[in-house]
Parts: structure tokens; sequence; C-alpha cells
């Protein structure tokens, strides 16, 4: 019976305690003051986001251009179609860097990326492009071959018309700028015909730092090309032929024996 009275009282007391708090949070007061109410939430209004205004395009210096746009983590301005176009045709912008990316360049596009290319300061970047017929690849030439200022070309998993390398090594020869060229895992290439394109490039450009010919199916004729290419350059410090698994012993050692020669590398 005592026990049964003691847990009588106690469920008594936790329903007053329930209560009185059930009070203090009706009333919204403080139970240390008694006087004060809590003053009401307030929501915090959310910052919105300011979109900063379109850069005019006589300002543009860089452009990308892609076929689907998606923000990159670049920091240059997105142009698409006849916006780029305007830009490139305008021989009196002055341009830094061109980027294009997942796009099929012929015709009118093409043009325009010729004349863009004569002005282009410092690097043209190509990835996931191709270049179709002959005249997409004449103008890209063209381009290069009247530029004295760029400084690096680089073109990585392009589809080019089968003798486009050639084309591009060949308006090259006139170019004392470049310092960077790359040609990585290039589609429908014929390693060793474009190596010996690039072995007589090498045998006359003095402004040339760096070469990249990884994943371009080079084999060991084209080694031995390249090998005969750098006994008389005289500027190369880098030179990248990753990848390339058919060089073999025979052109390994045409390079090895071209290093011997070579004082700059």
């Amino acid at each position: 019976m005592m026990i049964l009275n003691f847990i009588t009282t106690i469920n008594h007391r936790v329903q007053e305690r329930s209560r009185s708090l059930l009070s203090i949070f009706k009333t919204s007061k403080d139970p240390r003051e008694g006087t004060q109410p809590c003053p009401p939430l307030q929501e915090e209004e959310e910052e919105e986001n300011e979109i900063a205004p379109p850069l005019p395009l006589e300002r543009v210096t860089c452009i990308y251009i892609q076929a689907q746009p998606y923000f990159h983590h670049h920091p240059v301005l997105k142009i698409w179609n006849q916006s780029a176009e305007k830009i490139l045709h305008d021989e009196k912008q002055p341009l830094k860097e061109i980027f294009i990316e997942c796009c099929v360049i012929k015709s009118s596009p093409a043009q325009a990326l010729g004349v863009g290319l004569k002005r282009v300061q410092r690097k043209i970047a190509m990835e996931n492009c191709t270049l179709k017929d002959f005249f997409s690849v004449k103008q890209l030439a063209m381009g290069v071959k009247s530029n004295q200022s760029i400084e690096e070309i680089s073109i990585k998993s392009c589809c080019i018309n089968r003798g486009g390398i050639g084309i591009i090594t060949e308006a090259l020869k006139t170019n004392h700028s470049l310092k960077t060229f790359i040609l990585h895992h290039t589609h429908n290439a014929k390693g060793d015909n474009d190596a010996g394109n690039l072995s007589k490039l090498l045998e006359v450009h003095s402004s040339l730092q760096k070469i990249e010919l990884s994943w371009n199916n080079v084999g060991y004729h084209g080694a031995a090309k390249l090998a005969a290419g750098l006994k008389l350059n005289v500027s190369l410090r880098d030179v990248d032929l990753s990848y390339n698994y058919k060089i073999g012993d025979y052109g390994a050692g045409k390079l090895a024996d071209a290093l011997k020669v070579n004082h700059s590398l």
C-alpha cells in the first residue's frame, strides 16, 4: 500500500511539472524574468545571387566555344554561334586565347577561325573536335602561318583529315614564336608520316621547346625520323612520346643516339 501511494505521488508531481513547462512554452515568456515575452523569430532574408552582366563583345580577349554549353571551370567568356564568328572576324579586336571543344569545324566557322588565329597572342586549344575537310585544315594552317606571336598550339583527341598534320606543320616552319606543340591522340593519324613531318619542322624551328606526340601510333620508322630532326634541333627541352607502343627497340635506339648529339634536351 505504501509503495502504491509513493508511485501515485511521483506521477502527480511529474504531471504538475509537465503542465508548468507547457505553460511556459504557450506564454512564450522567459521563466527567469517572468515579464519579457520571447521575441518572435525573424527569418533571414536569402541573399539573391547577383548575376554579372555579360561582358561587351569589344572587351572579349578569350573565347571558349563548345557545341553544348555548360558550366566550365576556365574563366573565359562563353560565346556561341554568330557572336563568336563576329569576334573572330573583327581584325581590330585583340585575342589572347581560343578554346574550342566538341565542335565540327567546317565552312564558315573554319574561315572565321582562320581569321582569328592570325592575331591570337598566346594559345589555341582544340579538344574532341573534327576538321573534316581540306578547306578547314587549310584555314587553320593559314591562320597559324600568319601569326608571329602565338606560343602554344594544343590539339587533343581530334579527328583531322588525312594529311592535315602535314599541312599544319608545314605552315609552322615560318613561325618563330611557338614554344609548345601538343598533338595528343589524333584520330585518323598516320603516326610515322606525321612524325616525319614533325621531324622536318624540328630541323628548322628555333623557338620550339616542347612537343607531345602521345597516343599517336608512332612506330619505329617514325621514331627514326624524329631522331633525325632531334639531332639538328637546338631549342627543345621536352619531348613526350608516351603510349606509342610500336617504337620498339630499334626506334628507342635511334632516339638514344639523337640524345647523344642534342644538348638542349
